[in-house]
């Protein structure tokens, strides 16, 4: 197996070419503990969301009120609350897969197995710090963004290092945040121009995984045009099929998105490492202390 070394300084285009190798060497011994860990809670919640979904569809065909089939009558207000369970799987499962990615890559740095039980130990350790650090960096990048964008970009950019320190140098969320603004002095635009290729790069991927949707959506559309004016149910049956395939498409799609965010997840640890190495010479430090035994 090709060994990657992380502790190293690399400019913009070795971070994207490391990148891609670990993913291509590392994807299949991730996968397990990826959808172990990350993947049930998450495929759970897009089979609950593609359910109630296809539901509304139904419901709005019959001519029924929204949450009917639910025993939640008329209003739509206990329909969507209902949805809450959908959403916080979801929210669970790309947090898990952000811990169980950084995880992984900590354990490989370290020389240790990423064995699913190693990596399940890590993942109990940090949850909670990646739950509090994520909160506080979704409203820091919130407030940023009522203002035009740009101090949201700055603020997502600035702290996003914060992940990787969590699990590679263990420390609590607030400590993490404070670390990343350290490393990233100076750095800002390098980074900025690596994060920006790399997202336009998994957007394209993930595309794969939106394009069932369109289809299907442009489909509906097409039916609807062809026999609405024949058949004035036309649409409504239109609906209620593009519901059935909502419920067997949404899993597959949040899924196959979720892993495409191993791009990003990956190469910002690469330019963790690059950047520690810069300014502090960990690997430098460690290579010259082998060398003395």
């Amino acid at each position: 197996m090709e060994t990657i070394n992380f502790r190293q300084k690399r400019d913009f285009g070795e971070i994207l070419s490391a990148t891609f190798t670990f993913i291509r060497v590392h994807f299949l011994s991730m996968f397990k503990p990826i959808l172990v860990i990350a993947g049930i809670p998450l495929i759970i919640g897009a089979v609950w969301m593609g359910m109630a979904m296809s539901s509304m569809f139904n419901v709005a065909v019959e001519g029924g009120p929204i949450g009917s089939d639910f025993g939640l009558g008329a209003s739509p207000v206990p329909f969507m609350v209902s949805l809450l369970p959908a959403y916080v799987l979801l929210i669970v499962g790309f947090l898990s897969f952000y811990i169980v990615i950084n995880t992984y890559i900590a354990m490989y740095v370290a020389g240790e197995e990423p064995t699913l039980s190693a990596i399940f130990s890590e993942y109990s350790r940090t949850f909670w710090s990646y739950l509090g650090g994520g909160i506080v960096f979704m409203i820091l990048v919130t407030i940023g963004m009522m203002f035009c964008g740009i101090p949201g970009i700055f603020v997502w950019v600035n702290f996003v290092l914060m992940f990787i320190v969590i699990s590679v140098e263990k420390d609590g969320a607030m400590v993490a945040i404070g670390r990343s603004g350290k490393l990233m002095k100076g750095q800002w635009w390098d980074s900025f121009g690596l994060y920006i290729i790399v997202g336009l790069i998994q957007t394209i991927i993930a595309g794969v995984f939106s394009m069932p949707m369109y289809i299907i959506q442009f489909s509906a559309v097409f039916h609807d045009m062809a026999g609405s004016a024949d058949d004035p149910m036309a649409a409504m049956e239109s609906m209620q099929n593009m519901g059935s395939w909502m419920a067997v498409y949404l899993p597959i799609y949040y899924f196959g998105t979720m892993l495409t965010n191993m791009l990003l997840i990956t190469a910002v640890a690469l330019k963790y490492f690059s950047l520690v190495e810069m300014k502090e010479g960990v690997g430098d430090m460690e290579r010259i202390e082998s060398i003395g035994d």
